[in-house]
């Protein structure tokens, strides 16, 4: 299990995994942080229903699509970016990670805005396209 082998615990034989996690974080104050769990929803919600059933000081900061329906679970919603600046600022500022040359010019800039009026100014979304100028006019 993922979570298992960042906190670096070892596979015990004839443990399962979920075991040897609720030996570790019972006494521990942890924060353990989930990305993209829209896509292993139900795996998710398991996972975190039974840790934070076993372990009072420990955290969670899950970030998903969908609720995770945990008890307790509080729901921030990231709003997307302003498509008049940020968007193409985040855009511009990842393009040149990929291609330090990069910059918005006159012969571009329509292109970046629509690419982020296309994501929605969501920030995930405007920095994988970003990354494609390497490979992209």
């Amino acid at each position: 299990m993922t979570v298992a082998r960042a906190l670096g615990l070892p596979d015990h034989p004839g443990r399962s995994t979920m075991d040897t996690l609720l030996r570790f974080v019972p006494d521990r104050h942890l924060l353990i942080v989930l990305d993209n769990c829209e896509h292993l929803l139900d795996a998710c919600a398991e996972l975190l229903g039974t840790l934070l059933g076993a372990a009072a000081r420990l955290t969670v900061l899950a970030t998903s699509r969908e609720p995770v329906n945990v008890t307790g679970e509080v729901i921030w919603q990231v709003p997307s970016l302003s498509l008049a600046d940020e968007a193409i600022e985040l855009f511009a500022e990842r393009a040149r990670l990929a291609r330090p040359e990069f910059a918005i010019t006159d012969d571009n800039a329509k292109a970046v805005g629509e690419i982020c009026r296309r994501l929605d100014g969501m920030p995930l979304a405007i920095e994988l396209a970003a990354a494609r100028v390497r490979t992209l006019s």
